[in-house]
Order: C-alpha cells, then sequence, then structure tokens
C-alpha cells in the first residue's frame, strides 16, 4: 500500500512541477512574445484549464478589478509551491 501511495505521490509531484514550469513558461512567452506559435499554443492549452477558475474567483474580488495584470498566473504559481512543499509530508 506504501509503495501505491508513493507512486501517486510521485505522479503529483510531476504534474506540479511540469505544470508549475508551464507556468513560468507562460510568463516569458507573454514577456518576450507576441504569444503566436506551437509552444506558446501548447503553453497557453496546458495552463488555462487552471488559471479559469482562478480567475473566476479573482473577478469577485473587487479591489483587483483594477488592476491591469493577470495575477491568476502569479496566484496559480503561489498555490503550486505550496503544494509541492507540503506533498511530501502528506505521504
Amino acid at each position: 500500500m506504501y509503495r501505491i501511495m508513493a507512486f501517486i505521490a510521485l505522479c503529483v509531484s510531476a504534474y506540479i512541477t511540469l505544470t508549475y514550469l508551464a507556468l513560468m513558461v507562460r510568463v516569458f512567452i507573454g514577456i518576450f512574445s507576441e504569444g503566436s506559435g506551437v509552444l506558446a499554443s501548447f503553453v497557453y492549452t496546458v495552463t488555462e484549464p487552471i488559471l479559469i477558475p482562478i480567475r473566476q474567483k479573482l473577478d469577485k474580488i473587487e479591489m483587483l478589478q483594477d488592476i491591469p495584470l493577470d495575477i491568476s498566473v502569479f496566484v496559480a504559481a503561489i498555490i503550486l509551491m505550496v503544494l509541492g512543499i507540503f506533498l511530501p509530508s502528506v505521504v
């Protein structure tokens, strides 16, 4: 049973790491590129399902509505970092 839990934790940890890297690539694409191309399309396709619920929650916060920056990427990165920190302690 422990091996199964360890394998699941390893898979979730790998998913968190890859998703975090995809978010960072998305930030760099947004800064240094126009967001067109195969890589940009792939990164947006991978990260958008994670960012949509965060954007919906952030849109309800009145104080954040006037900010011209999409902070959902940064909130998602923080959530993934916290999950990555606490995941090994669960197993």
